[in-house]
């Protein structure tokens, strides 16, 4: 089965042109490129003859092939940065989170402790205007007013 025609087989010939390298060392430095850029040597050497073009003609808002790649890369280098940042920070704030349980949770694990520490003086606070507290099952203490 015959394959469609594109419209380009008819034209083929009208578009070929030919280049002559000055070596085979370039040649395969070239091809080798191309490979590398996973492109056709046709398409390697039209982007490279069409950057050269724009960049002579000072067309700013074309963009080489080069430029996405540099853009990308450099983005990529900031994500790693941020995401290592961003590790960083969420260790931080665990510490400081655990610091912060400690040092509130201290004053009712030391044995040598005496005065009155605040929570005290809340519960006497609460006794003295006459509020009563009780255990209510798995939820804690509940204050009720005397009726």
């Amino acid at each position: 089965m015959p394959k469609p025609s594109r419209g380009k087989t008819e034209t083929i010939k009208d578009r070929v042109i030919y280049v002559y390298l000055s070596s085979l060392k370039m040649v395969e430095d070239w091809r080798l490129r191309a490979e590398k850029a996973a492109v056709s040597i046709s398409k390697f050497v039209i982007e490279r003859v069409e950057d050269s073009s724009r960049c002579e003609e000072g067309d700013e808002s074309y963009l080489s092939r080069a430029e996405p790649v540099k853009r990308l890369r450099s983005a990529e280098e900031e994500l790693k940065k941020l995401r290592e940042e961003n590790r960083l920070l969420k260790g931080l704030v665990e510490n400081l989170d655990n610091e912060l349980k400690r040092y509130r949770a201290q004053q009712f694990l030391q044995q040598t402790f005496e005065g009155v520490r605040r929570f005290d003086r809340d519960l006497i606070e609460l006794l003295r205007r006459g509020w009563i507290l009780h255990r209510g099952g798995d939820f804690g203490v509940s204050e009720h007013r005397p009726v």
